[in-house]
C-alpha cells in the first residue's frame, strides 16, 4: 500500500537567488512563479527590443533592481548578461556552465 503522508517540508527552501553587481548592491532575484510566468509571457510575446530587457530586469530583480541598473550605463551586452543570470537563476541553473549545479549527498550545491 502507498504511503498516505509525506513530509517534504525539509526539501523546501524559499530562498531566492541573489545577484551581486559590486560589493552592498545585491539584488534577489524572483524565482516564484508568478515571476517565471511573468517573463515567460514577455519572452513569448516575440518582442526583441530594450523595452523587454528592461521589463525582464524589473520582473527579476524589482524597480529598485531596475534603477541601480539603468544608472550604470552598462552596455547591451552587459544587460543581455544580466537578464541571462537571471533566467538561469530563475531555472535554477549554474550560471557558469547553463547546467543544474551538482548536488551532495547533503543536499549542498557544489
Amino acid at each position: 500500500m502507498a504511503k498516505q503522508f509525506y513530509d517534504i517540508s525539509n526539501k523546501l527552501s524559499r530562498q531566492m537567488p541573489v545577484i551581486k553587481f559590486e560589493e552592498g548592491k545585491e539584488f534577489k532575484i524572483n524565482s516564484s512563479l508568478k515571476g517565471a510566468i511573468a517573463i515567460q509571457g514577455i519572452a513569448e510575446s516575440g518582442k526583441e527590443d530594450l523595452n523587454t530587457l528592461r521589463q525582464i530586469v524589473s520582473i527579476g530583480i524589482g524597480v529598485e533592481g531596475l534603477e541601480y541598473v539603468e544608472s550604470q550605463d552598462f552596455t547591451i551586452p552587459d544587460w543581455q548578461t544580466i537578464v541571462e543570470t537571471i533566467s538561469n537563476a530563475m531555472m535554477g541553473l549554474d550560471d557558469e556552465v547553463g547546467e543544474t549545479p551538482e548536488k551532495k549527498l547533503d543536499g549542498t550545491t557544489l
